[in-house]
């Protein structure tokens, strides 16, 4: 027996097989290529595979197993959020069920709406709009009432930062390069404003945004001392040992941020666009939380000075970063968290339920189950033991 996704093989007993079905967790990620590669993997000589899906299987050597009756369900398929010219969101729904109407709610902090809705007929989908007072940072949507998939009765809207697009321009240290490199990772850009990083102020033009990081070769005695200024936060700079400056000074009338005695050790332009200098180092400094803090806090002041709006992600775009309380982060959709506090809405695909096949499967379970000793089990017993798994992961194993 093997779990998609992500479950090795296991030896079972053919008849507590629908025991252990029963027992698994339900997903919504889609399993149609990990399907593939196990059927590919288990289907080969004269083996019997049984597959409990509703994908089509084009190999004759798999039974397939299905629900007889086709899912129940009204799910979300998309929400937005807009502030300008009225505070309202959208709401799409697919109506994949003999209902006419549900009741949706929407909310954002203390204030939320709800109301019942007209459904298109099966399997169309309709948009709703929802005025709102005001919206906080996260904007949440139930569709109320139990129906035969809970996947897509939640979904969620996250306002995110547009994070700046890093470019090294220079030759830079190997760990100014990495911090680079990370901070692209954890923070994609996309077409987002862009921030140069470089290594003469001579290079960055007037014009771009960037950072300024000049050699650092002067040992230091001085104590440091930081201005309160939002590349300065969370960074102790009384930590560091073995302080190294460059001799020369940041460019003429720009403001000092981070000072060892007389000399600057960081300094930002005073005019738009936005340009840090940035002109110490030291032994080790680059292996410390503080190193990575100021570099985060560096390239966000830089270039994150506006919102990306309210944004949605589709599950698939999942990454490992992203962690959801109380389930398989990635198997499921919700409100997810970064280690660093960062909320992102991950919600469930939009699916259309395929109709139910007509073919005689039970009469083949039934076959193996003889063939295997296995008297205790039967076709319609083992269909009821799957009946709310498969319901309940139908629209999403495609």
């Amino acid at each position: 027996m093997v779990a998609v996704p992500g479950g090795s093989a296991r030896r079972v007993r053919f008849s507590d097989v629908s025991r252990e079905v029963e027992a698994l967790s339900p997903t919504a990620c889609d399993t149609g290529r990990a399907l593939s590669d196990v059927i590919a993997a288990r289907a080969t000589g004269d083996k019997t595979v049984i597959v409990v899906t509703d994908q089509d299987v084009a190999d004759r050597r798999v039974t397939r197993l299905w629900p007889e009756e086709a899912v129940q369900d009204v799910g979300i398929t998309r929400i937005s959020v807009r502030e300008v010219p009225s505070t309202q969101a959208m709401v799409e729904l697919r109506n994949q069920s003999s209902r006419a109407k549900a009741s949706v709610r929407v909310s954002s902090g203390a204030v939320q709406q709800e109301r019942e809705v007209d459904l298109p007929a099966s399997p169309g989908a309709r948009a709703y709009f929802f005025d709102l007072q005001s919206v906080t940072d996260v904007v949440g949507v139930q569709i109320l009432g139990a129906d035969g998939n809970t996947a897509n009765d939640l979904a969620w809207a996250v306002r995110e930062k547009a994070f700046p697009r890093i470019e090294a321009r220079s030759s830079l240290s190997p760990s100014v390069s990495r911090i680079v490199e990370a901070y692209g990772k954890a923070r994609p850009g996309g077409d987002s404003a862009r921030v140069l990083v470089v290594n003469d102020a001579s290079v960055l033009p007037s014009t771009e945004k960037g950072a300024i990081v000049l050699p650092a070769e002067v040992p230091s005695q001085d104590a440091v001392l930081a201005s309160d200024h939002e590349i300065t936060r969370h960074v102790n700079f009384q930590s560091i040992s073995h302080l190294k400056r460059t001799a020369a000074p940041p460019p003429e009338g720009w403001t000092p941020v981070v000072t060892a005695g007389p000399n600057v050790l960081v300094a930002i332009k005073p005019s738009e666009p936005r340009q840090v200098w940035i002109g110490f180092d030291a032994d080790g400094w680059e292996s410390t939380t503080d190193f990575v803090i100021l570099w985060t806090n560096v390239f966000d002041f830089l270039g994150a000075t506006k919102s990306a709006g309210f944004v949605c992600h589709p599950l698939a775009d999942w990454t490992a970063e992203w962690n959801l309380d109380n389930a398989k982060s990635g198997e499921w959709p919700g409100l997810y968290t970064r280690s660093d506090g960062q909320k992102r809405a991950f919600n469930a695909p939009d699916v259309i339920v395929k109709s139910t096949p007509l073919a005689d499967w039970q009469s083949r379970v039934a076959q193996i189950s003889a063939r295997n000793g296995a008297i205790e089990l039967s076709p319609e017993g083992f269909l009821l033991a799957l009946a709310c798994l498969v319901a309940s992961l139908a629209l999403w194993q495609r």
